[in-house]
């Protein structure tokens, strides 16, 4: 983790885009152009793919939720909407991904279809298999944040791909090239079993079906 002094410029232009109300295809493409990391650049245009485009909106430092805990960003089902705090600007870009990953998979998981089951199936296997260290992280608090803490946390990310995944979960996607390039950049063997590479591959499948949800207007 590098120190927290100043912010990079894509966390500073990240979270500027969020004061303006800019909506998040915008700063998706901000991203995909800009960021250091070759793997966000690739996960921020694999969110532009699915379509999913909230309002985004700054909001103020008191925004929590249960025991005093306090968000630096939230996703809303309801409105449909990425709010972030000043709170998030040394990590805007990764905190902002972060919150992309839920708008573009929370519809698909609460649903019963096959990738929803799939995702279910390997984090209630990483669960059991987890030690304290991986229980207590931030991606082992739901489904939801499993998903996005894979996509978007790189301690998390290590953590997974230490474990084995569960067996039978071959999964073909029509955005496995997204797979394969995600693969790649972290170093994974295309036919990896490890519990990493099958929640980039499952969660792609989720994005596609939660796209296929939204066609039909559900």
């Amino acid at each position: 983790m590098r120190a927290l002094s100043q912010p990079r410029p894509v966390d500073s232009a990240v979270l500027g885009m969020v004061r303006e109300g800019r909506q998040a295809r915008d700063i998706l493409s901000l991203v995909a152009g800009t960021s250091k990391s070759r793997f966000n650049r690739q996960v921020a245009r694999l969110l532009l793919k699915t379509g999913a485009n909230p309002t985004t909106h700054l909001g103020n430092a008191s925004m929590g939720g249960e025991h005093g805990f306090k968000f630096l960003a939230k996703y809303s089902r309801a409105s449909n909407a990425i709010t972030m705090t000043e709170g998030a600007l040394r990590q805007a870009e990764q905190i902002f991904l972060h919150e992309m990953i839920h708008a573009a998979t929370l519809k698909a998981l609460d649903r019963k279809g096959l990738q929803s089951l799939q995702m279910r199936r390997l984090y209630e296997h990483v669960k059991k298999q987890g030690g304290a260290d991986l229980l207590s992280q931030y991606g082992m608090k739901n489904v939801g944040e499993f998903v996005a803490e894979a996509f978007t946390n790189p301690q998390f990310q290590r953590a997974l791909r230490q474990m084995d995944a569960p067996s039978g979960g071959g999964l073909k996607s029509a955005w496995d090239g997204f797979v394969r390039i995600l693969r790649s950049i972290l170093g994974l063997p295309q036919d990896g079993h490890d519990a990493l590479s099958q929640a980039l591959q499952i969660g792609v499948a989720v994005m596609r079906d939660q796209y296929r949800i939204g066609n039909r207007g559900e």
